[in-house]
């Protein structure tokens, strides 16, 4: 008698938290409402706003950090900010770009997963495009003033997240101080 509710107990529990894990997953995505995906990379293709021939000749990676709230299961917004570096002019010069703003992405890759019933893996793939509106500020280590400008761009992205919560992305277009962002986004908040 006892065996019997020992093995029930225990085939309970397994049912239980199969189910559990399967409905876990099912809620797993890319993207969705409530989730924050905070993301750390580097520029590569740099244009940044440096006015003059002598300034064009210096060589930068920029620093992109962005993060970015679901406010629907298609729709994120969120901010941005970038750093770029780079010297001039024998070397002794230094302009830097601070380059800061608001960005907005639509997940059109969750949507046709949705409206077509297939499975995209939208659990491990994000497919997105997004614009930026910002602002950015050069400043000169040989100059008091400095010199900005507003600016506004769109991307196309994709994040790949090998686990729950880790994943690596690319986005290429008019981005924060570059055309090519690549980096690392961590997948945070609701249904992780």
């Amino acid at each position: 008698m006892k065996k019997g509710i020992l093995i029930s107990a225990v085939l309970s529990l397994c049912i239980i938290f199969t189910t559990e894990n399967v409905n876990a997953q099912d809620e797993i995505r890319g993207f969705n409402k409530g989730k924050v995906v905070p993301q750390l990379g580097i520029g590569l293709g740099g244009y940044g706003y440096y006015p003059g021939v002598a300034v064009r000749r210096g060589f930068t990676i920029p620093v992109v950090f962005g993060i970015e709230g679901g406010v629907h299961d298609y729709v994120g917004v969120g901010g941005y900010f970038g750093v770029a570096t780079r010297r001039y002019n024998s070397r002794t010069r230094r302009a830097t770009t601070l380059s800061t703003g608001a960005r907005g992405t639509f997940h059109f890759y969750n949507m046709i997963e949705d409206l077509t019933g297939a499975d995209l893996f939208t659990d491990k793939l994000d497919i997105y495009v997004g614009v930026l509106m910002g602002y950015e500020q050069n400043l000169y280590s040989h100059e008091v003033n400095s010199r900005g400008r507003f600016f506004g761009g769109g991307m196309v992205g994709i994040r790949y997240y090998p686990t729950s919560v880790f994943g690596v992305y690319a986005e290429v277009g008019r981005n924060v101080l570059s055309f090519i962002n690549l980096g690392v986004a961590f997948r945070l908040g609701r249904k992780n």
